[in-house]
């Protein structure tokens, strides 16, 4: 069965789906795991590259923040601070 991640809760280490009954996970549709696993494997290459890139410029842009004026290096660490947290939020 197929159910969105975004429906689940996680009640002390349990994950729960609210208002569901036996029914209702009965009748959710099957869920088949893909034997071919290109398109996985592409997409994991894909997100590994995009992440690579992201650390270097959060490197580039501390290296600049370092060496600007104040205001300029507040600017700078806080688009250093915003990528490194969509960063965590994928390698998640």
């Amino acid at each position: 069965m197929a159910v969105p991640v975004t429906a689940l809760e996680d009640k002390g280490g349990k994950l729960i789906l609210p208002g569901a009954t036996k029914d209702t996970i009965k009748s959710l549709p099957r869920f088949d795991y893909a034997s071919d696993t290109t398109q996985r494997d592409q997409f994991v290459a894909n997100a590994r590259e995009d992440m690579a890139k992201a650390e270097a410029k959060v490197g580039d842009l501390k290296r600049k923040a370092a060496a600007a004026t104040a205001d300029v290096k507040v600017k700078l660490d806080k688009q250093a601070d915003g990528l490194k947290s969509d960063l965590k939020v994928a390698e998640d």
